[in-house]
């Protein structure tokens, strides 16, 4: 008897993200400008502190709902020219997401501020969205789930102390036959190392979206590595055998909140054609010893099904630190980016039409 009781006292409750049966106090949801944003800085919320990281880039449109007594939600989008040129749409990143209250509360609320974001970035013609939450941030999740955004991948970040010790094993691995060496990468290498990234990774986000082309996927990685040339990357080691790059990793400093530095590997492949020699731990020892001295930490981050470089990044001593999830959101074209669309491919028949003739 009790157990039904229990039963039906948790099905009156509604947990799912869409919570439009239940009534809320009447709130107000508006954008946010970036004076009205500094306005709700608080010391004593570190949650509200890196969503408003976020939100207070100069790019960010924050979008938040408020009553009375304070602020209750927000969540942000802003535009990403570098992911819209290579994969050829409009694209954007989310982020700053916060909620004030409960579980159920938290949902409505994030769920009513991130259709707005949503329904925003139409308006200025993006149409893919990426988001970035930590695995235990289910309010956040769920709500982002109900307004069309899907889990694509798990995302681990390790980290170790650039100082204490570096696997022994790792210099006897560059004696194996074929011998390889590792050393910088030469201006002129940019597209040898640009062709290696592109043929070699397979397990990213981007590769992974079933909706996104396999090629425009590849391609990123391509112009990752161009761009890291360009003077994005701190520095780009190759490890080289029989005059042949059989593989590299791109390394890029960040600054903390405190403004301590820490080392990153941005990207790191190997040749498959030389997996098993050793060659990626050498990489990777050689990205720590790059960072003794300019940085107390190095950071990497890998997909959570990815268990060749999970065990080499616990090998060389990093620990997992974060778990993410990875999330997208494909939208659809708004009425006036269709109405351009419908005509510019009226032109474009047109002149197909009048330059065969």
């Amino acid at each position: 008897m009790l157990r039904h009781r229990l039963e039906a006292d948790f099905n009156d409750i509604s947990l799912t993200p869409s919570c439009n049966k239940r009534s809320f106090p009447k709130e107000s949801v508006q954008l946010a400008s970036q004076e009205g944003l500094a306005f709700f800085a608080s010391h004593d919320c570190e949650e509200l502190n890196s969503a408003l990281t976020f939100a207070l880039d100069t790019t960010a449109r924050a979008w938040l709902m408020s009553r009375a007594e304070g602020l209750q939600a927000l969540a942000c989008w802003r535009p990403l020219p570098w992911d819209s040129q290579v994969l050829g749409c409009p694209s954007g990143s989310m982020g700053g997401l916060w909620a004030k209250r409960g579980y159920v509360e938290q949902c409505h609320r994030l769920e009513t501020v991130l259709k707005a974001c949503i329904a925003d970035a139409q308006q200025h013609d993006v149409r893919f969205l990426s988001l970035r939450l930590p695995e235990n941030a289910l309010a956040p999740l769920h709500a982002a789930e109900a307004v069309g955004f899907r889990i694509i991948e798990s995302f681990l970040t390790f980290r170790r102390k650039t100082t204490g010790e570096i696997p022994s094993d790792v210099e006897s691995n560059v004696q194996r036959v074929p011998a390889f060496h590792v050393r910088l990468a030469h201006p002129d290498e940019v597209e040898t190392v640009a062709d290696l990234a592109f043929r070699t990774f397979q397990s990213f986000r981007l590769f992974i979206d079933p909706l996104i082309p396999e090629a425009r996927a590849r391609h990123s990685r391509r112009e990752w590595v161009r761009n890291g040339f360009k003077g994005r990357a701190e520095a780009i080691y190759v490890a080289e055998s029989e005059n042949r790059l059989v593989g590299f990793v791109l390394l890029r400093s960040k600054t903390r909140i405190q403004a301590e530095k820490i080392g990153e590997i941005e990207l790191i492949a190997v040749d498959p054609a030389f997996s098993g020699r050793g060659i990626g731990k050498a990489l990777v020892a050689t990205a720590i010893r790059h960072y003794q001295g300019r940085a107390s930490e190095i950071e990497v981050g890998t997909q959570g099904n990815n268990l060749r470089a999970i065990g080499l990044y616990t090998r060389m001593g990093f620990s997992v630190v974060r778990s993410d999830f990875s999330l997208h959101r494909h939208l659809a074209p708004s009425h006036r980016s269709s109405m351009i669309e419908s005509s510019n491919r009226l032109t474009g028949d047109r002149n197909r039409g009048n330059g065969e003739a």
